[in-house]
């Protein structure tokens, strides 16, 4: 009774002595309810003017998705990344890599990794290198250069004439070359990053959105 009166107040319905005269009261014998009916039996919704509202705008930051890997450390962490950018299913890569879904599977979670052949494909397909050659290893260098062409180690070797089995070692990291053979090595790696010549932005651009989201 007296919080639908206070409500007729605030509405600006009429004064306490309106209100009193429009508010009928009949008791129900079985349960003791009180129901309240406005003068004319109508206890409907009917003609009741509504209370203000206002309107609220909540404001926050969206959630990342689970789905998305949370560091970019492999190349299967960046393709799972760009196949979610782009909102396609592993089906759709697995059909533009010519590969089995199982296969891009693998290497989105990181049960194995990509061969040279298919590491092409997928720096090809991300438009851009996922990783630094600048203060890396030489080798590491080696392997980051032989991933962004596709060649194997025996296609290397043979390219900057060098025995396979000591260019496998160097690539390792179990075996350190003598001048000469660096230096066939940082050229191979050089002439490999003229493939993208805009990779250092990239991944700048890449490492920045990375640390904001």
């Amino acid at each position: 009774h007296r919080s639908l009166r206070a409500s007729l107040l605030r509405a600006g319905q009429c004064d306490p002595a309106a209100a009193r005269r429009s508010l009928i009261h009949s008791v129900s014998p079985r349960r003791g309810r009180i129901r309240t009916l406005f003068q004319g039996g109508c206890n409907s919704h009917r003609d009741r003017v509504a209370l203000h509202s206002c309107k609220i705008q909540l404001r926050g930051k969206r959630p990342i998705n689970p789905a998305y890997p949370a560091l970019l450390n492999t190349l299967g962490d960046h393709l799972r990344k760009a196949r979610l950018d782009r909102g396609l299913f592993q089906p759709q890569v697995a059909f533009a890599l010519k590969v089995t879904t199982d296969t891009v599977t693998y290497w989105e979670t990181n049960r194995c990794e990509p061969t040279a052949k298919f590491a092409k494909k997928i720096i090809e397909f991300l438009g851009y290198v996922p990783f630094s050659l600048e203060g890396s290893s030489i080798g590491k260098q080696l392997y980051y250069a032989r991933l962004i062409t596709g060649k194997t180690q025996a296609e290397v070797a043979k390219e900057i004439n060098l025995d396979e089995s000591n260019l496998n070692f160097i690539e390792r990291g179990e075996r350190k070359p003598f001048r000469k053979t660096s230096e066939k090595i940082e050229g191979f790696a050089k002439e490999a990053l003229r493939v993208f010549p805009g990779w250092v932005e990239d991944c700048d651009n890449m490492s920045q959105n990375q640390m904001e989201n």
